[in-house]
């Protein structure tokens, strides 16, 4: 009866701390963090390294951030260097893990809309201190992958 009871209580204090855990990870609230890393354009092919991104929770919207680029070009021959926002993309959090995505999102330069280059097929994970995303702008298959940038 001794071991019995020795292992419920077990049972129930492994559960109670499975149970905080869990309610832990779920507390997870996006803020503004800066991240930096490659982007790959797949094809063409085009790499470029030191890319900050900016994920911007939305104040007004919740579940919805924004991503910019900084200083970004995405081909050898694009001289200048912009910075592009990719606005009101929605999130979800599940056990510790921030996803995010969308179909038909037009990004922006400076506030100005780039229809040709409507985000599609957007997939992507803040994972601890990373981020990855993959999305086509327009027809051009996209990457990112960075790390959290420590001020």
């Amino acid at each position: 009866m001794k071991k019995f009871l020795f292992g419920l209580m077990t049972a129930v204090a492994v559960l109670s701390a499975c149970a905080k855990d869990d309610k832990d990870v779920q507390n997870i609230t996006v803020e503004k963090t800066t991240y930096v890393g490659e982007v790959t354009v797949v094809e063409p092919y085009y790499v470029k390294s030191d890319v900050k991104v900016n994920v911007v929770p939305s104040a007004e919207t919740e579940g919805v951030l924004d991503i910019e680029m900084i200083r970004v070009n995405f081909a050898e021959a694009m001289r200048a260097e912009i910075d592009l926002t990719i606005p009101a993309v929605p999130y979800t959090v599940k056990d510790g893990v921030v996803s995010f995505g969308g179909e038909g999102i037009i990004p922006t330069v400076r506030g100005n809309e780039f229809p040709q280059f409507t985000v599609t097929g957007m997939t992507g994970t803040i994972k601890g201190d990373k981020i990855d995303f993959s999305l086509n702008f327009g027809t051009y298959p996209t990457k990112y992958a960075g790390t959290v940038v420590s001020e």
